[in-house]
């Protein structure tokens, strides 16, 4: 596994609880000083990950911990003939608020065994504090497996920047020739109700202008408001309402919640 950098430096300021602020922000992400790996089965895979040694028990953690949806979309992806189809034909793929990266680097590892070239894969978030490890995880998938090539990139995006977004296409060249990303992802990113229709215009303004993309979320359901703001929102951002994708519904491990693969499409009807 790739050496991990040092962590960045603990903030000293109080901060509030998470559960506080659960649907009206984002929250403040406390910073850990401490990571170790943790190895994933992923469908056929082994994914050896750096993750936050207080992920288990400190949900505050956010992007450092390894959420439970996360688990969802990664199998969906690298575990079943639908998401490695989706995966390999895509030239370009995009996750958002990738945390650790667990979504995107599944996507990499389902390409690794299809027919060159294999495509381009940007792991990003909107925590700068957060690069450090997502790209020593990048960077650990590709030393693991010298014959994929190039680590997936690692770039910090806010959501709602439409100027970002523009940026990270044309930075992309296997993005940038087909007009845009024709497959985003997100894991367990949904936790907000503000933050809900930046997450999808974010998508919109990454997927491609003139063509056809799909938008995979793992998803796990939180509120009954959750469950009404996530298909508004995909639908006011021209994503449409979008479906549950089949056989991928499962409990999360608190027993009280459900989650599952919801999967939205621009530029072709949704299934």
């Amino acid at each position: 596994m790739a050496t991990l950098p040092p962590p960045p430096p603990v903030a000293t300021a109080a901060a509030p609880d998470i559960e506080d602020d659960y649907l009206d922000g984002v929250g403040t992400l406390f910073l850990s000083t401490s990571f170790v790996p943790l190895t994933l089965s992923v469908g056929p895979h082994a994914l050896t990950l750096a993750v936050s040694a207080a992920a288990s028990t400190d949900y505050d953690l956010t992007g450092q911990a390894l959420w439970p949806a996360s688990r969802i979309l990664a199998d969906f992806l690298a575990g079943t003939p639908e998401g490695v189809a989706a995966v390999r034909a895509a030239g370009a793929i995009v996750e958002l608020g990738a945390g650790l990266g667990l979504a995107g680097l599944a996507a990499a590892a389902a390409a690794a065994g299809g027919a060159p070239p294999s495509p381009a894969i940007v792991l990003t978030d909107g925590e700068p504090a957060l690069m450090d490890v997502l790209r020593a995880n990048a960077a650990s998938f590709a030393a693991d497996r010298p014959g994929v090539g190039a680590a997936p990139g690692v770039r910090v995006l806010g959501w709602g920047d439409g100027a970002g977004a523009a940026a990270l296409v044309a930075a992309t060249p296997a993005a940038a020739a087909v007009g845009g990303f024709p497959l985003v992802l997100g894991a367990d990113v949904t936790y907000s109700l503000a933050a809900v229709p930046a997450l999808f215009a974010t998508a919109a303004a990454l997927a491609v202008k003139n063509g056809p993309s799909v938008f995979y979320l793992g998803y796990v359901s939180r509120s009954a408001a959750l469950d009404r703001a996530v298909p508004a929102a995909a639908a006011g951002a021209g994503w449409g309402a979008g479906r549950e994708v089949p056989g991928t519904r499962r409990v999360m491990p608190c027993g009280m919640m459900k989650g599952w693969v919801a999967e939205f499409r621009r530029g072709v009807a949704n299934k």
